[in-house]
């Protein structure tokens, strides 16, 4: 008793070193969180990430695995340093090192999927997860690979979030919980035997899918063959084998799967002059080049280029914009100048009417219709648009809203 005591005691006095700055993640299981470590004499150190994993859930043992090797003296590269790992109570305490950088999923958005962002990433990514599977006595299956969970920032790459991962247990037949995101994790995982280094493999097929694409995998895409504009075919045939339903039928480890993906993008560079980039790295808008033409290019390559990567509804999509663009302000124009004669505004000046109705269109009609024309396309005019996420082209039209309600409202006082 008096053991249990004094380690309650020195969990407590642990967690007391830290401020938490915010949650970033809160589920029965787990509660991730952004901490500093505290000094004796006020100063802050960090940030760091602290987990509380309920033991009696049977997670989070991949962290006191990773932790104790740690202590021995094994370096990893592409997994978080765990600077403490100790219980209290009911649940395991992790401090773990933050990872800063974009998710793979913010970054597939920013630069737009392509072969050159799957061969900048995957080979590292299949490097990260060897690291899990051979670097301990038994592999540790991660079982919750995704594009949330893949940390990218200058020149490295990183693998977070281990809370539902295991050490393979050989002869059992299957797992004693079952997790993980259903679009990226195989049949095994949710009850239908164990997961081993295989079920990785089928994680990473899917990953793979995503960065060529930027689609989440669906029953569709597998039942269509994995066929899409963005897969060439050698490396569809890899992501097929990588996702088969049954084990037995996928790559026998993510060393087979990272050949055969550097063995189809060979075939694939000897066919097309424009694959040529399996030397990139991922300094900083690296890939962002890759895929998107510099701004000094003339609007008419940077054209060329737009309609080659849009898909055919995203080319119909802006031309419908761009046409109800061009209507609008041929209306608008039109109003001001002949203005009906029932409206206040018809005697107002004609210049007022052209601030006023110039301001309705260029600030709540104008940006309205942007978020119909694919960011390819505004790219043309605007190469920088590019990487503006939709959350925030959608903040900008609402400030413009608001802007022409109160220049509206001006030129209305000033009437």
């Amino acid at each position: 008793m008096s053991d249990e005591l004094s380690e309650h005691l020195d969990a407590l006095q642990r967690d007391d070193c830290y401020r938490v700055i915010s949650v970033l993640k809160s589920s029965p299981q787990e509660i991730t969180e952004l901490v500093v470590f505290k000094g004796i004499n006020g100063s802050e150190t960090g940030p760091f990430i602290r987990k509380r994993i309920q033991r009696n859930m049977g997670t989070g043992s991949a962290y006191e695995t990773l932790y104790h090797a740690q202590q021995q003296g094994k370096r990893f590269l592409h997994l978080p340093y765990i600077y403490d790992c100790y219980n209290a109570g009911e649940q395991t305490v992790v401090i773990m090192e933050y990872l800063k950088g974009e998710t793979l999923h913010e970054v597939a958005y920013r630069c737009d999927p392509s072969l050159a962002l799957a061969i900048d990433i995957f080979p590292r990514l299949c490097d990260a997860v060897l690291e899990l599977h051979e670097a301990f006595e038994a592999p540790i299956i991660h079982r919750d690979i995704k594009p949330t969970n893949i940390i990218l920032s200058q020149g490295s790459l990183g693998i977070i979030d281990f809370g539902i991962a295991r050490l393979y247990k050989e002869g059992s037949s299957e797992d004693t919980h079952h997790f993980g995101t259903k679009e990226y994790a195989p049949p095994e995982q949710f009850g239908f035997g164990q997961t081993d280094v295989r079920s990785d493999v089928y994680a990473l097929g899917m990953v793979l899918w995503f960065c060529l694409t930027e689609e989440t995998p669906t029953a569709q895409a597998r039942l269509n063959g994995f066929m899409h504009a963005g897969v060439p075919e050698a490396l569809r045939q890899v992501i097929v084998r990588a996702t088969a339903l049954d084990p037995k039928d996928r790559y026998a480890s993510v060393r087979a799967l990272k050949q055969a993906f550097l063995e189809a993008v060979t075939d694939i560079s000897l066919q097309s002059k424009d694959a040529q980039v399996a030397s990139l790295r991922y300094p900083k808008n690296a890939v962002k080049a890759l895929v998107t033409p510099a701004s000094s290019e003339s609007i008419l390559s940077r054209l060329r280029y737009a309609f080659k990567t849009t898909n055919p509804l995203g080319i119909l999509s802006g031309c419908i914009m761009v046409f109800l663009m061009v209507v609008f302000l041929a209306a608008s124009v039109h109003v001001a100048i002949y203005p009906d004669p029932d409206l206040t505004l018809a005697h107002a000046p004609l210049y007022l009417r052209l601030l006023n109705y110039g301001c309705i269109y260029l600030f709540i009609f104008f940006p309205i219709f942007t978020l119909g024309i694919p960011k390819q396309l505004i790219a043309v005019v605007i190469p920088k648009f590019a990487s503006v996420k939709i959350s925030r082209r959608i903040l900008y039209v609402a400030l413009s809203i608001i802007i022409s309600f109160v220049l509206v409202g001006i030129l209305s006082f000033l009437r």
